[in-house]
């Protein structure tokens, strides 16, 4: 993905919207105030055939005068430049926003586009501005979301670097800061980058480059390089990249830094490649591309036998294959995604060393302890291994091999759990009392290995976080163990005997449904919150996120694909939560999961035997003989027995992901309570708003510190912002201006930020408005 590729997308989608939703646009204005984007539009047209521009006339390039584009939307030209069936896009340096919006005081020159803008849709970001280069990189939500300096020298450098910096891959600039050196560094010559996009796209290269930089570029490969352009062509300059020789070498470190910025070159390299590469070794042989995919194919193959071992013998077969293969993921072809497998390799080394460790324990509690405090590390490198690969007969082989590794060591655990619970099993802690500014974010199946991950995340935001650990109420189901882990489980009751689908009920017998949950939850004071609401910061308070549990049972093993994103929406929350002014966050859970490659073993119990059964749990009917598998009360009622499924098995075939027994994975649940880290002067506390105008005066009773002010319409969106930010006063006071008054009545987020830009508390307001 590179700017272009962005840019081009975003015209697309605005070519697919329009007020009426019933027809396409008329045509998509484009307005570029200062002609920021003119450079690119050249590039654009070969990917956007509509695509036409403000100027002089000139057709054969797509420019001309408002009255040429004019009749190009209207199709009244004899000779139209614009494809049949293709919408218009009019791109007008020159033209801004606000000049389009008012009919009367268009310039003469630019009245037959007078009505375009009601009959299409104007391209631009929300807030009534246009685009300009700095604020779509910028944007996160509609632009790329980079992290850009917002100085003169920065924006002077982007604007003469973009036609180069639109080509560059937009992933490897995630994470970096992008200033002046960083963009002027892109038009300093570069012999080696030169050479590397002339092999990418030698065309490209070649149209873009005058005479004088082409014959300077061409002379600097003969001399440096020892081959000609013209002459040789890319495939001879190809077989030199592969063997990376003398000056070559560097050529090909800069192609490994960034391999996804050159696109061609690994075609490229495999029809360069020697005829015979068996011969081969070392850096050499990892240069080819056909070497690479060799060394996956014999991989895959070797890690579906290790899926017919017994687990004393797959660990040191992972462990040599990693000694082979491992070096892969340092090469360009790991950068690229063609080395998913030695990826993979990676976590499985890492199961087989925690799977070799049994966890020790001669109680519940002391074996949950040792899960919580690391054991669950196995856990999180199968989900490692199976996140690394995304084909299906990949991750067939790495599923194999992880199961052979897994399997025994966590049926042996869950054995061992259950005949230590006996037929009393612990029991989750009772919710204590809420503190005030406390806000209960229940995550629906939070794992020990994902709330470990979900900390990583909250740490790496800057926030501190308890972690400690409970039970989950068995049968480990949500209708149970929700209401368990609850502030007002003290308030719930068994309800039915026996309980349909192990439901908990009110005192009175009814059924909790969600609805009667959350009036027993605001009777006891508790303020329910629905995302994205973050309430008052004072009190208490409820609120539900994640869907991890519900991906599990759809997605299964590819569940491990989806966490990451699902850990991001709760880190997010949770953010958005203590930006509101809650004190603390407490995360709690109903269960986990077992995930287990290949499915979980079969353990059939009679239907008879049961009233309600589950994959691992089965209601037992009054009277009827489960000897031989663990029983347990159920939380709510002692009296109401519960059969579990021994081990890590399911009373029916096909389960790979599912819960509801007595396993450490299900059953030891994470608890997190996340705060602000504490710093010099603490956190800001808004005392008072007061709109005079437009104009928002904000008050704090603390400061906390360097804080800054800002009102827009995105919390976490820089370039949403509606107002100039503003400083506080030595007496922790500070006024934002909005300017535009057609926002009167619009919602709004004021937010306070620390010196690094960093989100301390938001706000939501209503622009002008008490």
């Amino acid at each position: 993905m590179t700017l272009l590729d962005a840019l081009a997308d975003a015209l697309q989608r605005a070519l697919a919207s329009t007020p009426g939703e019933e027809a396409l646009p008329a045509a998509v204005m484009w307005p570029d105030a200062l002609g920021a984007w003119s450079s690119l539009v050249p590039l654009l047209r070969e990917r956007l055939p509509g695509l036409l521009s403000l100027g002089d006339y000139d057709p054969e390039s797509g420019r001309g005068p408002a009255l040429w584009l004019r009749c190009a939307v209207d199709g009244t030209l004899a000779s139209s430049p614009v494809p049949e069936g293709t919408t218009p896009i009019l791109h007008l340096p020159g033209v801004g926003r606000s000049t389009l919006r008012v009919v009367e005081a268009l310039p003469p020159d630019l009245v037959a586009l007078a009505d375009l803008p009601f009959r299409g849709t104007v391209f631009g970001p929300e807030g009534g501005k246009d685009w300009t280069p700095l604020s779509f990189l910028l944007n996160a939500r509609d632009g790329l979301g980079l992290d850009v300096a917002r100085d003169t020298a920065t924006s002077e450098a982007l604007a003469r670097a973009l036609p180069v910096f639109a080509r560059e891959d937009v992933a490897s600039m995630k994470g970096k800061r992008l200033d002046a050196a960083t963009f002027d560094g892109l038009i300093v010559e570069d012999p080696a980058r030169d050479v590397l996009r002339w092999l990418d796209d030698p065309e490209g290269f070649r149209a873009e480059s005058d005479d004088a930089r082409w014959t300077t570029f061409a002379g600097v490969a003969r001399v440096r390089y020892g081959v000609d352009p013209e002459a040789d062509g890319p495939l001879a300059a190809a077989r030199k990249l592969g063997e990376a020789e003398g000056a070559w070498t560097a050529v090909w470190d800069r192609f490994a830094e960034t391999p996804s910025s050159y696109n061609a070159v690994p075609d490229l390299l495999e029809k360069a490649a020697p005829a015979t590469l068996g011969g081969l070794f070392g850096a050499q042989a990892g240069r080819w591309p056909q070497v690479n995919d060799d060394a996956e194919d014999a991989l895959r193959d070797a890690l579906l036998k290790v899926g017919g071992l017994p687990a004393e013998e797959a660990a040191p077969r992972v462990a040599h294959l990693d000694a082979e293969h491992g070096p892969r993921r340092g090469t360009a072809w790991a950068a690229r995604q063609r080395a998913p497998l030695a990826v993979a390799l990676d976590a499985l080394v890492r199961l087989a060393q925690a799977t070799d460790r049994p966890l020790s324990g001669d109680s519940p509690e002391a074996l949950a302890l040792a899960y919580a405090d690391g054991g669950h590390a196995a856990d999180g490198a199968v989900m490692d291994a199976l996140a690394a690969v995304s084909r299906q007969p990949d991750l067939d082989a790495v599923a194999s091999a992880a199961r052979a590794l897994y399997l025994p060591w966590l049926d042996a655990h869950a054995r061992r759990l259950q005949e230590l619970a006996g037929d009393t099993p612990p029991r989750p802690d009772l919710p204590g009392d809420l503190p005030d500014g406390t806000a209960v974010l229940f995550v629906d199946g939070l794992r020990a290995d994902v709330g470990a991950r979900l900390a990583e995340a909250l740490n790496a935001c800057g926030l501190d976080v308890e972690r400690a650990h409970t039970w989950a109420a068995l049968p480990s189901v949500t209708p149970t163990a929700k209401p368990a882990a609850s502030p007002v489980a003290g308030r719930l009751g068994p309800g039915a005997d026996p309980p349909p689908k192990f439901a908990t009920a009110l005192p009175d017998g009814k059924a909790l449904t969600i609805d009667r949950f959350r009036s027993v939850l605001a009777d006891a004071g508790i303020e329910v919150l629905r995302a994205p609401e973050t309430g008052s910061g004072s009190g208490a308070a409820w609120t539900e996120t994640g869907e991890i549990d519900s991906a599990g049972h759809h997605h299964e093993l590819r569940l491990a694909h989806r966490l990451p994103d699902l850990v991001e929406r709760v880190t997010e929350r949770i953010e958005a939560l203590l930006s509101a002014g809650w004190t603390a966050v407490r995360v709690v859970t109903d269960h986990g999961w077992l995930l287990v490659p290949g499915g979980l073993p079969k353990h059939p119990i009679a239907l008879a035997l049961a009233n309600d059964r589950w994959g691992r749990c089965a209601l037992v009917k009054q009277d009827a003989d489960v000897s031989g598998l663990p029983v347990v009360p159920w939380h709510w009622n002692a009296d109401v027995r519960v059969a579990l499924a021994p081990g890590v098995c399911a009373f029916t075939e096909g389960y790979t992901y599912t819960h509801g027994g007595l396993s450490l994975q299900e059953s030891v649940v994470p608890t997190l309570t996340v705060t602000r880290a504490a710093g010099e002067g603490g956190h800001p506390v808004l005392e008072d708003l007061r709109w005079v105008g437009f104009r928002l005066r904000v008050y704090l009773s603390e400061t906390g510190g360097a804080v800054t002010a800002e009102l827009r319409t995105r919390a976490a969106d820089p370039a949403s912002s509606v107002a100039s930010p503003a400083s506080f006063d030595d007496a922790g006071s500070a006024a934002l201006l909005v300017e535009d008054d057609r926002l009167e009545g619009d919602p709004a987020v004021l937010v306070l930020l620390d010196a690094d830009g960093r989100l301390l508390l938001q706000h939501d307001v209503v622009i002008a408005q008490p």
